[in-house]
């Protein structure tokens, strides 16, 4: 009879083992590469240095460049605000240094004067986790260049930041929010099993339910399993979905299913989907802001623009005397249409042109116009240099910036002359 007892026991046990095992995914939260990597980044300590998002970085004092005790001070800065490309990326989080910024002795000898400098994370990351980590910083540096892009987002992401939906289903839907009192303790991402369950594996009436009414009744009704009903759980859960019904239009609502549907067929995104994502989705476009009525913008908008009035007397006082027929410093030279455009060393290094016809802001000559103190961890410098008493004015700038965005003609022939010294 005892035999009998255990050998029912051990048989219980087995089967219990058996279906936990077959529905792990019944009780466990799933998780994507994008929380993974924010666990990554916690444990490596990425965050006592770099800044999270929407705060500032570690102070990191530099010496200055004759030694000494006057030290430059500056911060680090936060690696979601940076454009990295994947395989620069992994250089960084592999051997502190990209091999771009490591081939530069300016650099090097900059870093060598910081108190703090990147470690190496070769030998303490394997390859998964610095896979993890380089997904959660790519997706992360997109959320920050979704803020104030507004319409420059494709519809459905619009809609998405708008009613910050990724604030509780994980940026891009890539889950990893705690929920206390939910039945698996966390509110999932638009990704996998949870949400199959959920939407009824992703039908359109169900999401609408979802996202019109906070419920969709069909999973109401049904329950986890078909046998615990979840009416328990979405009562006790600390966060519950909103009803947005009265906040959304039916074209919104379908554009939102649409975008949230996209998401689940790319599931957890990994460095591959999220690359597959950039290429269906894009960037995100900023909308540049109306200046203000009395802006030097607004001055110069009023005005026709014309580059032999307008332009070329600020390039000649300004950029010529370093960058002309007798000294281009850093291998540039602009007093003429056909070699201004040609860049020179540090655009090459930066890969960023220096006019840039149509886009002001990724033209180097109103970046370092603009620029209002040195920037070596990003190799951004005032220009003219600071040294130099006379820099342009916010009117001269604003000049430049309109010639750039109209497209920056350049009449053939047109040359720049060295400004006569008084």
């Amino acid at each position: 009879m005892q035999r009998a007892v255990w050998i029912v026991i051990l048989v219980l046990m087995i089967v219990v083992v058996a279906v936990l095992a077959a529905n792990r995914r019944e009780f466990l939260p799933e998780r994507s590469p994008f929380e993974r990597g924010w666990r990554v980044a916690q444990q490596a300590g990425c965050f006592s240095c770099h800044a999270l998002p929407g705060g500032a970085g570690a102070v990191n004092p530099k010496l200055a460049r004759e030694g000494g005790l006057d030290a430059v001070r500056a911060t680090v800065p936060s690696f979601f605000a940076e454009r990295y490309e994947p395989e620069t990326l992994r250089q960084w989080i592999l051997n502190g240094v990209s091999d771009a910024k490591k081939a530069s002795e300016s650099y090097m000898e900059s870093r060598e004067r910081k108190a703090l400098k990147m470690p190496a994370y070769a030998t303490r990351l394997d390859r998964d986790e610095i896979d993890q980590l380089m997904v959660y910083i790519s997706i992360m540096a997109r959320r920050e260049a979704a803020v104030g892009a507004g319409d420059g987002l494709p519809p459905g992401e619009r809609l998405a930041r708008r009613f910050a939906c990724f604030d509780c289903h994980g940026e891009l839907g890539q889950g990893g929010v705690a929920n206390p009192g939910s039945f698996k303790g966390y509110i999932p991402g638009f990704f996998g099993w949870d949400f199959g369950i959920l939407t009824d594996h992703g039908d359109r009436e169900s999401l609408r339910q979802w996202l019109a009414d906070g419920m969709s009744q069909s999973f109401l009704n049904r329950g986890f399993l078909g046998l615990r009903p979840v009416a328990l759980f979405t009562e006790r859960q600390a966060i519950k979905m909103p009803a947005y019904g009265e906040f959304l239009s039916d074209q919104e609502l379908d554009q939102l299913i649409d975008y949230t549907l996209a998401l689940q067929s790319m599931g957890p995104l990994d460095l591959a989907g999220f690359a597959a994502y950039r290429e269906r989705y894009g960037a995100p476009v900023r909308a540049e802001p109306a200046p203000a009525e009395d802006s030097p913008a607004v001055a110069v908008a009023d005005a026709g623009l014309s580059f032999l009035a307008d332009v070329k007397p600020i390039l000649e006082t300004y950029c010529v005397d370093c960058h002309g027929p007798k000294r281009q410093k850093s291998g540039y030279r602009m007093d003429s249409r056909e070699v201004a455009f040609l860049g020179g060393e540090i655009a090459e290094f930066l890969e960023r042109p220096v006019i840039s016809p149509g886009a002001p802001d990724d033209s180097l000559l109103v970046v370092f116009a603009e620029a209002q103190e040195e920037d070596e961890e990003n190799d951004i410098y005032p220009m003219p240099p600071l040294k130099r008493r006379q820099r342009p004015s916010a009117e001269q700038i604003a000049v430049l910036r309109r010639w750039i965005a109209e497209g920056a003609s350049w009449p053939e022939g047109a040359t720049l002359s060295l400004p006569e010294k008084p």
